[in-house]
């Protein structure tokens, strides 16, 4: 049929030894559809993160399954990071018609991305008969860093000997200086020392004395100063931008969060394929998650997680319009780059004033596979 195969084949060298190999087969249409590797060249092949000068993608030149040039024919296009210019919306994919000599070229532009990395172009065409890959990278790192989680958090009972944060990536330990925790409460304490964790995104300040959370409400503020390990600024205040102190609480605090319902939102099934050219039911580029609690938080938490790994894509913290809301996802990680095929754990809860949080309410999707993707 139609499209990728993979094919078990033997190759016999000059002595007439065989050994068993794996090649790939393209099966198209013969009505001048793209057949086989499509080149995708991008250059310049690095750039500075938010660069307002694009990326150029140059396609081709493909051709048909009588190898002839692929004149006039279409070809969809997927980038991880960054936005494609000069293509067409088809609400299956973003495209590009190639010219007589099976050729084209797109711009991506990168002038929103804020943290570097790779940049990966994918080509397919409609049967899955062409594929083809093109990378560059991302220098440089402007994404703000932020606190994903608190502990502990909420009611805090018992004796509390130390304060972690987890960022939302490595940080960089020489910020921690003495003073940029301040704990205040019914106890008095001093900060003796900082733990970075190995991965570099977690710091576990010690307390000493360590403090009784039944006396009464404490309140950690952490300075504005602290900076990731590219020297960014924090963002306390999950605002977009650095330079914002952090505020939480823990110990004996009141619980006025209600539990949260949620559901896909209407329009959503539960599997959509960010393209970048936005369709109904699976071509569909954002997924929504409808969330609703008697009584409006201070916060939702919505946590994507990888069903194949259990790990944490990214965290967020949404200031709710009322306590019926909706949460959308772009199906992208936190570094901004499309997530990979497979299905994903969306995850909310309900956050009181005091970090107090309700019971887990979770949402499976998955991200879809197009036509040209094989591995």
């Amino acid at each position: 049929g139609l499209g990728v195969h993979s094919l078990r084949v033997w190759t016999i060298d000059e002595g007439g030894c065989a050994s068993e190999d794996t090649a790939w087969g393209y099966v198209g249409e013969d009505d001048g559809e793209v057949v086989g590797l499509v080149p995708l060249e991008v250059s310049p092949s690095s750039l500075p993160v938010r660069s307002p000068i694009p990326m150029t993608l140059e396609v081709g030149p493909a051709k048909d399954c009588s190898r002839d040039l692929a004149s006039g024919a279409t070809v969809y296009l997927r980038v991880s990071r960054g936005v494609l210019g000069s293509v067409s919306a088809t609400g299956q994919g973003l495209s590009v018609s190639l010219d007589t000599l099976g050729e084209g070229e797109v711009d991506v532009w990168v002038d929103d991305v804020m943290e570097g990395g790779e940049v990966r172009v994918e080509a397919w065409v409609d049967s899955g008969a062409a594929t083809g890959t093109g990378l560059a990278t991302l220098l440089g790192d402007e994404s703000p860093p932020v606190v994903w989680d608190q502990e502990p958090q909420g009611v805090t009972l018992g004796l509390v000997e130390h304060v972690r944060f987890t960022f939302s990536e490595p940080m960089l330990e020489e910020s921690f200086e003495e003073g940029v925790l301040d704990v205040d409460g019914p106890m008095v304490t001093s900060v003796i020392g900082m733990i970075l964790s190995e991965e570099g995104n977690a710091v576990e300040f010690l307390l000493d004395p360590p403090v009784d959370g039944s006396l009464g409400v404490y309140t950690v503020l952490l300075d504005d100063q602290v900076r990731d390990a590219a020297g960014n600024l924090l963002d306390g205040g999950w605002t977009g931008a650095g330079g914002s102190l952090y505020f939480g609480t823990f110990g004996a605090t009141a619980v006025v969060v209600d539990d949260v319902a949620c559901g896909l939102g209407a329009g959503s099934t539960g599997r959509f394929h960010p393209d970048g050219d936005d369709g109904e039911g699976e071509e569909a580029d954002t997924v929504t998650v409808n969330l609703e609690s008697l009584t409006t938080p201070a916060w939702w938490w919505a946590t994507v997680r990888d069903l194949s790994t259990g790990g944490r894509l990214f965290k967020e913290w949404v200031v709710p319009e009322s306590g019926t809301d909706s949460w959308v996802w772009d199906g992208r990680d936190a570094s901004g780059t499309i997530a990979r095929v497979g299905d994903y754990q969306l995850e909310f809860q309900a956050i009181d004033a005091s970090g107090n949080a309700s019971p887990l309410c979770s949402v499976v999707v998955g991200l879809a596979q197009h036509g040209g993707t094989h591995e």
